[in-house]
């Protein structure tokens, strides 16, 4: 039936028999999927597994979120893009450039005009051709089904790019408080504070080990 899961975030147990404490069950036994039509169209699904509530299965909402970012996408330079016919004129067009600058300056623009460069060659059609890493790890993933659909460049491979991309989109998070974050900014700002608080203040005086004592406690040996 070509049905995939959605990301889903919110509770991970759906189900809870509603009987007391040395009775009650939860169990994950709810799942929300989705199809090709359905990825085509709507690239950022994913599934919110709400509070039970009065009921023993936990609701399950659907959103479609729009990418929406904070910081500037990140350039990525691939190994087929330095494998074009084109990759090294161009990078020695651009290195050959002569200006009246600070050496160290010539540098950076030199390869900030390489940057731009190499970006414009990678957002052309005949490029993206030439990107064939995601076909690649698509197929060790699931040979079976390549076989079957992936290598006919048909609706399937499309369909698992997208998937992929919106697994990797983080979107929403929940704070400690079980309230749903939404605007990237105060998401980013949750990161911050959740690792801030796990790994604790900077201390400028730390003791040092005290070694009789980790040398009285167990040690590797040459035999384990």
């Amino acid at each position: 039936m070509q049905l995939t899961p959605l990301r889903t975030k919110g509770c991970f147990f759906t189900w809870c028999n509603k009987q007391n404490a040395n009775d009650i069950v939860y169990s994950k036994i709810d799942l929300a999927v989705r199809n090709f039509s359905w990825t085509q169209t709507y690239g950022h699904l994913e599934a919110d597994f709400l509070e039970s509530g009065v009921f023993d299965h936990s609701p399950i909402v659907v959103q479609l979120w729009k990418r929406r970012t904070i910081y500037p996408k990140p350039f990525k330079l691939y190994m087929v893009t330095m494998g074009h016919k084109d990759f090294t004129l161009m990078v020695n067009r651009v290195w050959q450039q002569q200006e009246e600058q600070d050496p160290m300056a010539l540098i950076w623009s030199k390869l900030k005009m390489l940057k731009n460069e190499a970006k414009e060659k990678q957002n052309m059609g005949d490029l993206e051709k030439w990107s064939t890493i995601e076909e690649r790890i698509l197929k060790q993933k699931s040979k079976a089904t390549w076989i079957d659909y992936g290598d006919s460049t048909s609706k399937y491979f499309y369909a698992q790019l997208k998937i992929r991309s919106s697994k990797n989109n983080i979107t929403s998070v929940y704070n400690d408080l079980g309230m749903k974050i939404i605007d990237p900014k105060a998401v980013e700002k949750e990161f911050t504070n959740f690792f801030t608080q796990l790994m604790g203040n900077a201390n400028g005086l730390m003791p040092c080990p005290n070694t009789s004592i980790i040398k009285a406690g167990n040690c590797l040996t040459l035999q384990y």
